[in-house]
């Protein structure tokens, strides 16, 4: 029985020495290295939704973020920013039964004098959602929701590339 404590005992405490030796990290936890920070974002449309959600997720992971591009160390360009619609599948009266929903931005990290430092990188999103031509109101309302999901998916995916390439630039002086 006293054998049997200590081994549970034993493994629970090598646990989280395992996992953080295999590279584990809890989402969100991956920050930009101190000696790129703090971070500028800069947007076409820095009002827009992606772009505030962006700065929330960037900051609950612990990103110092810089007001003014003058002060900060390095650069998160996001640019051409894209929202499509394109028709997957139609129906047997010739209607779109399916659509495929995209949003996309390209991303690049620069230092503070311009020069590159990671990307530039296409970051995407893709839902498919079914047309139901017999509830125009529910469909109309499930497309917003869901093209709102999708803005909060690709903030996410934009932080997560930063994590992605922070190893990276863990190395660079």
């Amino acid at each position: 029985m006293m054998s049997r404590i200590c081994t549970r005992l034993a493994l629970l405490l090598l646990m989280p020495a395992l996992l953080s030796a295999c590279g584990f990290q809890l989402r969100g936890s991956a920050a930009l290295p101190a000696q790129w920070q703090p971070l500028y974002v800069r947007s076409d449309s820095p009002n827009s939704e992606l772009h505030q959600l962006l700065l929330r997720e960037l900051e609950l992971r612990g990103v110092a973020l810089s007001r003014h591009a003058d002060n900060a160390r390095a650069l998160l360009q996001i640019s051409a920013v894209e929202d499509q619609q394109f028709t997957v599948s139609l129906d047997s009266d010739a209607l779109a039964a399916e659509y495929a929903l995209y949003q996309r931005a390209n991303i690049h990290l620069l230092d503070g004098s311009g020069e590159s430092l990671a990307g530039p990188q296409q970051i995407q999103v893709r839902r498919v959602i079914i047309n139901d031509p017999n509830n125009p109101v529910g469909e109309e309302s499930e497309h917003d929701l869901l093209k709102r999901e999708m803005v909060r998916a690709l903030a996410l995916r934009i932080a997560d590339q930063l994590g992605f390439w922070a190893p990276q630039l863990d190395a660079t002086p």
